[in-house]
């Protein structure tokens, strides 16, 4: 949510002053949606609510070193490293999830219904990779110069919506 050419090192003055990156606008709008929710929330019923956003999670390159790393990985680290059980279930709660998982893929994932619009996903998105691939001049300016093409294609795919990608296979696919 920091602008493309923010100066560095990035200050959090910075926040929501320019332009987006683009290869990343998509889970930026979603961060800001999250602050925004939280101030509106704050105003409206007097509370003092924050927007935690975990910032270097997942992907390559990830920091979980626990000197260098940013809180939230360094204590995700932490956790992960732990010889002794930090927090745990009881043994009731531990069979309700049990059969609450059970229920959800006899049920739900493995219903012929959802397993039918899971593969037309599938076969959604492959298309759509497989053609941007094809026809990768298309995205000259969606694109990100430090990332491969397949990444950048990744991207572009992954900040669609259900139904701008649906609607691309069908233009795509005549």
């Amino acid at each position: 949510i920091y602008p493309r050419n923010a100066k560095q090192p990035i200050k959090e003055k910075y926040l929501l002053t320019g332009e987006l990156e683009k290869t990343n606008e998509p889970y930026a709008i979603a961060k800001i949606a999250g602050v925004k929710m939280c101030e509106s929330y704050n105003i409206q019923h007097n509370t003092n609510y924050k927007c935690l956003m975990p910032c270097n999670l997942y992907g390559p390159n990830d920091n979980f070193d626990l000197k260098y790393a940013h809180f939230l990985p360094a204590t995700i680290a932490k956790v992960y490293n732990a010889k002794l059980s930090i927090a745990d279930f009881t043994e009731d709660t531990k069979k309700l999830i049990t059969n609450i998982k059970l229920f959800l893929h006899e049920k739900m994932y493995k219903h012929k219904y959802i397993l039918k619009w899971t593969n037309k996903s599938e076969e959604v998105i492959k298309f759509l990779f497989n053609y941007y691939l094809k026809n990768y001049n298309l995205l000259e300016n969606k694109t990100n110069k430090l990332f491969t093409k397949e990444r950048n294609i990744c991207d572009f795919i992954a900040g669609m919506t259900d139904k701008y990608a649906i609607d691309q296979y069908n233009n795509l696919n005549k």
